[in-house]
């Protein structure tokens, strides 16, 4: 039947690319039965590739498809892994759906130098991949310039602490300044800037000292005013972590590149043409007289004390774990058959270094055959903290065992500076059905019949530690139709037919708008028309600097298509060319100019009155 439209369809000059889609489309339409599994796509990616030992790089490895991982972190000489938890992405774009999952780790190098981190194993239960290797280099601790000993001539200006509270300063604030070796301290740190002074941000702050590790800081602070000794600043903040890697004391501060607009030296000119009895500052402020200054932004330095762990009363089952957690075990079923896997849920929440709580192990194993765990890190939020979760296979082999022994779980509390260890309550368990009889042949596994008929060892699998499956009789289908008299392959023609229609449709609109091109460009200026009207309405209500800058931007963007040019090619000079000096859009784009540098402001009022006069002449104009 479609091979008889396909035929017409081709004999009749379809083109090939309408053929190609037709065929394409019935393809992805046919019975889920034919159709394969789509492969698991990962990716590795490390950010920045070039950065020193004091400075941890983020890596970040993407995992495409709904569903658990565990990875396999290579070991590689001079190189330390910390895990920093997991997220979870969903797209949907013209109707198809995707998600992935990305795990975050940062990476520290001891020593400088080049490295690879070489492929990094991934299973998921479509199998086990890799990523691809990543080479990157390692620098020493960038050099710093003492403070006191700044060159006088070096052309960066270096604000140093809170000497200069007027200008801008940082503040590093984290929660304690003793912590011990491996232990998360959260840290606050806060940027402030004068607000009549215009600052541009270069970079992040960087962390300046040795013995700590800080995570990697959001490119979005929050930001708020806040008014100190009667002056108003800016105050960018970011939360992050820091992470003691060293003992003794150390002297940790924040450093920040900025660009401070500050003014000309060329001032207190004498106007020509007025004897000299002029000044010119008012017309210095008026043009923008102004330059940009690199400034280095520095915080005064904070002592943090670092103390190795106590050997004393350290339990045998401790990983090094660090913080305040607590524990939960489910097990699921709790009614089996003889040989019947049970898996094991058990959680860890609270707070602490996740990257370090390993799987919490049971009192007792006699009877009972465990299998190789998985775990998955879930962020927290205000309402919920961290929790890592372990799933974990298990098999009664002894039939008199009748319960699951507790799991333990040993980690180091900080503020009451002793280690503690956690045990879950007992599960209760129901064997039911015969046992095997006493020297009745019990009947290959799947990794014995591999290994006695010379194939790969259990250890080999892929999938090698996971619970036996166990498999049971499929039903008997009494009728079995043919393809063409089933429901899904009718609506999979009919689909098809719809296609055919829509593609035609759609080719018949583009050779009219082709041979038409004034009816495009028509549509073109008055889709933008309407899009640069309600852009400016939607902006009405904020501030002077940001109602500015996004109108400039959309009426660039609508004249750019009504005059035919680039949109960053527009002037304010061009747009006084075109519509004259008392047009409201050149008056409008002549304040932005001029209010860009802090030379002049207009009230509400004026600002509200210009406003409405361009909204009614830009629906008008041509």
């Amino acid at each position: 039947m479609m091979r008889f439209f396909y035929n017409r369809l081709n004999k009749k000059g379809t083109s090939r690319l309408l053929y190609s889609l037709i065929c394409i489309v019935h393809l992805l339409l046919l019975p889920p039965a034919s159709l394969s599994a789509e492969d698991n796509l990962v990716s590795a990616r490390l950010t920045p590739h070039n950065f020193s030992t004091q400075q941890p790089a983020r890596l970040a490895i993407t995992i495409e498809g709904k569903q658990d991982a565990q990875i396999t972190m290579p070991e590689v000489e001079g190189l330390i892994f910390h895990q920093r938890g997991q997220s979870s992405q969903f797209q949907m774009v013209n109707g198809t759906s995707s998600y992935s999952v990305t795990y975050t780790y940062l990476v520290q190098a001891t020593e400088p130098g080049d490295y690879t981190i070489p492929p990094i194993a991934i299973t998921t239960r479509k199998g086990a991949q890799t990523t691809k290797p990543i080479s990157f280099t390692v620098a020493d601790t960038p050099a710093t310039v003492p403070r006191h000993k700044q060159s006088q001539s070096s052309p960066v200006q270096r604000v140093t602490g809170e000497q200069n509270e007027n200008v801008a300063f940082i503040r590093l604030i984290p929660a304690k300044e003793k912590a011990y070796v491996g232990e998360l301290i959260p840290t606050t740190i806060k940027a402030y800037f004068y607000r009549g002074v215009k600052f541009k941000f270069n970079a992040l702050p960087e962390l300046s000292g040795e013995g700590f590790l800080m995570d990697a800081l959001s490119n979005e602070p929050q930001q708020q005013e806040e008014i100190i000794d009667g002056n108003r600043y800016m105050v960018l903040t970011w939360d992050t972590v820091l992470t003691g890697i060293k003992e003794g004391k150390n002297d940790l501060s924040m450093e920040m590149d900025v660009s401070m607009l500050v003014r000309s030296p060329q001032q207190n000119r004498r106007l020509p043409g007025f004897g000299g009895r002029l000044q010119d500052d008012f017309f210095d402020d008026f043009l923008g007289r102004y330059e940009n200054q690199p400034v280095k932004v520095t915080s005064s330095a904070v002592n943090m004390d670092v103390t190795p762990l106590p050997e004393q009363g350290k339990p045998n089952q401790f990983s090094g774990a660090i913080g305040s957690f607590t524990m939960d075990m489910q097990a699921q079923p709790t009614n089996i058959a003889p040989g019947d896997p049970v898996t094991l849920t058990m959680s860890i929440t609270g707070t602490g270094n996740f990257d370090n709580v390993s799987t919490p192990s049971l009192t007792e194993a006699d009877g009972i055959k465990i299998y190789s765990p998985t775990s998955s890190f879930h962020k927290g939020n205000q309402q919920e903290a961290d929790r890592k979760v372990f799933e974990q296979a298990i098999v009664i082999t002894d039939p008199e065992v009748n319960q699951i022994p507790p799991a333990v779980f040993s980690y180091f509390d900080p503020i009451k500076e002793q280690y503690q260890t956690l045990f879950t309550d007992p599960i209760l368990i129901q064997v039911s059905g015969p046992s095997p009889a006493a020297g009745q042949p019990q009947p290959l596994s799947f990794s014995q019949k591999q290994t006695e008929s010379g194939s790969s060892p259990e250890s080999d699998l892929p999938f090698a530690g996971l619970a036996p499956v166990k498999l049971t009789p499929a039903g008997f289908t009494g009728d079995i139709k043919p393809l063409f008299r089933q429901p899904l392959f009718l609506l999979a023609s009919l689909l098809l037919l719809t296609a055919i229609a829509g593609v035609t449709a759609y080719r018949i609109r583009t050779h009219f708008l082709a041979k038409n091109p004034g009816i495009v460009h028509r549509r073109r200026i008055e889709n933008q028309r309407k899009s640069c009207i309600n852009a400016i309405n939607g902006i009405k209500s904020t501030d002077q600097t940001t109602y500015l800058s996004s109108a400039q931007q959309n009426l660039r963007n609508f004249l750019a298509i009504l005059w035919g040019c680039e949109a960053a090619s527009i002037t304010t000079a061009d747009i006084k060319k075109h519509l004259g000096a008392e047009h409201p859009i050149t008056r409008l784009f002549s304040h932005g100019d001029n209010a860009s540098y802090g030379a002049i402001e207009f009230s509400a009022l004026q600002r509200d009155q210009l406003h409405k006069e361009i909204t009614e002449i830009l629906a008008t104009l041509i």
